[in-house]
């Protein structure tokens, strides 16, 4: 299996401007990624997507693959992960045998064990998946939340709802006992295995064949602001994850 990392990155953060490149523990955020993509022995490439420039020169000092500026198109806050990794294999389908296989590495979600790698690697070279997910048991119970409605009116503060999720097997769940409901998990965002058949021939980066692979609670920071990255802070000088 030909496998090539990608990491995608851009510098439109509202929420938490220059994020990507923060500092955690005394090293650029990148920096973790980076360290994390060069223990994995099976990869062919290692390849930065992204608008940023400055996040270009500090990939490319690393050693790291950054062949063009991601166009703006692909980096709104309405773009999807299947346009940065399409207009990626567009690019170098031109001059290279496309991979089987991208794995995605997120610059923001930086906490990660290089045995969830590697034994998450050997899971998903066994069978022909479509694609295989990070995950973690959510903290808050999906089948509890309500959707409000499109037509709905503010009464005074009040609004018409409705569940956000039912199931046929559970009468009322959003009323029923946490105890009886359906466990309920996460995407983390800190790898993701993708078939590159599934992106062109499906036009997804997820596909139907999906596997889910549970990763320690200690991993589940998603740097989005200041707050996330000083629990990363305390997180990352307690337990052995790969770092520069």
């Amino acid at each position: 299996m030909n496998i090539w990392i990608v990491i995608p990155a851009r510098k439109g953060s509202k929420g938490f401007p220059n994020k990507n490149k923060s500092k955690l523990a005394g090293h650029s955020l990148i920096d973790y990624t980076i360290a994390a993509a060069k223990k994995l022995e099976f990869a062919s490439k290692i390849i930065l997507t992204t608008d940023d420039l400055d996040l270009i020169e500090l990939a490319r000092d690393r050693g790291i693959e950054a062949p063009f500026i991601r166009p703006a198109d692909k980096c709104t806050d309405e773009s999807r992960d299947y346009d940065f990794c399409k207009h990626l294999l567009d690019h170098y389908q031109k001059t290279h045998k496309l991979p089987d296989t991208l794995l995605l590495l997120r610059i923001v979600t930086p906490l990660r064990y290089l045995d969830d790698l590697l034994n998450s690697y050997e899971i998903f070279k066994s069978g022909n998946f479509d694609s295989l997910r990070s995950i973690c048991l959510a903290k808050e119970q999906p089948y509890k939340m309500w959707a409000k409605l499109d037509e709905a009116k503010d009464f005074k503060g009040a609004y018409k709802i409705k569940p956000l999720l039912q199931t046929d097997n559970i009468y009322e769940c959003y009323n029923a006992p946490r105890q009886i409901l359906p466990k309920s998990y996460i995407s983390t965002g800190s790898f993701e295995y993708i078939s590159v058949k599934c992106v062109l021939e499906k036009g997804s980066v997820t596909g139907t064949n999906v596997l889910g692979f549970e990763v320690r609670e200690e991993t589940c920071v998603d740097i989005d602001s200041f707050n996330d990255l000083e629990e990363a802070s305390k997180r990352i000088a307690l337990s052995e994850f790969i770092s520069p």
